[in-house]
């Protein structure tokens, strides 16, 4: 009889072993099965978090969750959920759209779907005389050495995302490299540590890496042209809930969250509040973006165009008329 109770034991143990995983990873797996609403709530906002480039500390998604947190808004929750750019793209295009959606440059498929706004200081979200993103915070790119700036630049490592242009940044800054070597941000950040008297063309985010680790250098702000900016648009169809979503819209860039931006190491979009090597990048000196809007294709030809080592005058002209003019 012991025998008996014993095996009935050891098989409702690994009926729970096996099947308890399957169930949990069905109810946390898809980010479309949250509750229409709850018991607290007259209605739940998605808004989606897409990053397309590094941010500076901590994780823009997380920031998000904390500022709906506290957002009060007529008894909305907002509910983030962070995709990449190929995950967002797939569920547009099979008819699964957010209420909002944060996103950078390389996220194209976002215009056809988002909500006319009123205009705005920073430009960069306007298409067509017509704003449909708001920027809430953003970054920049730096020249970093282990020496004093000297000219020329012998050789540069860039560092590159998928769809940003870096090198855009330092053509426009009048500053030239004979040759230079591209790679993904963190393999960019480890070839300066380790190559000799290297030029790192990097963002605010190796700014933070190279103080936490203690390293000296230098650095120029390179502030006439900044594709690192992450944008706000409302998607709803739904006409009950695009009253809220203008709310938190016009939350995420109040003073109140502006002021909190520090939090994930990035700039707020109308003041610098850093010191140091951080704060003596001026915001007010940019004059060229990208459109978020901007076709994917487009983007890739324009990293072609402005990673070339000779780069003339008629190419850097071109180059600006593709660009989004903010002044």
């Amino acid at each position: 009889m012991k025998k008996i109770s014993k095996i009935i034991f050891c098989v409702i143990t690994l009926f729970v072993i096996i099947f308890t995983p399957l169930v949990a990873y069905k109810k946390t797996a898809n980010g479309q099965s949250f509750p229409k609403t709850t018991p607290s709530h007259k209605r739940i906002l998605t808004l989606w978090n897409v990053d397309t480039f590094e941010g500076g500390v901590g994780s823009r998604g997380d920031f998000l969750s904390k500022v709906a947190l506290s957002f009060k808004g007529d008894g909305s929750l907002v509910m983030v959920i962070n995709h990449t750019v190929e995950s967002a793209k797939t569920a547009f295009s099979s008819g699964q759209i957010p209420d909002m959606i944060s996103y950078g440059v390389g996220v194209d498929f976002v215009v056809g779907h988002a909500v006319e706004l009123n205009k705005t200081d920073f430009s960069g979200g306007e298409y067509n005389g017509k704003f449909y993103a708001h920027a809430w915070c953003r970054g920049g790119y730096f020249l970093i050495s282990k020496k004093p700036d000297n000219q020329p630049i012998e050789r540069l490592i860039v560092s590159k995302n998928l769809y940003n242009l870096p090198y855009g940044a330092l053509n426009l800054s009048g500053i030239s490299a004979l040759g230079q070597e591209f790679s993904e941000p963190i393999k960019a950040y480890l070839k300066y540590l380790d190559k000799g008297n290297n030029f790192l063309l990097g963002t605010q985010r190796d700014i933070w890496r190279l103080e936490r680790r203690g390293e000296k250098f230098y650095s120029k702000p390179l502030e006439k042209f900044s594709d690192l900016v992450q944008y706000l648009s409302i998607t709803t169809k739904d006409k009950d809930k695009l009253a809220e979503c203008k709310k938190f819209l016009e939350y995420m860039t109040s003073d109140s969250v502006q002021e909190k931006i520090t939090q994930i190491g990035m700039f707020p979009i109308k003041f610098n509040p850093y010191t140091g090597k951080l704060g003596e990048y001026n915001l007010t000196k940019t004059e060229y973006t990208v459109s978020p809007f901007t076709k994917n294709e487009r983007l890739i030809e324009l990293v072609e165009e402005t990673s070339n080592e000779k780069i003339t005058n008629d190419s850097l002209l071109k180059f600006k008329n593709t660009l989004k003019r903010l002044k």
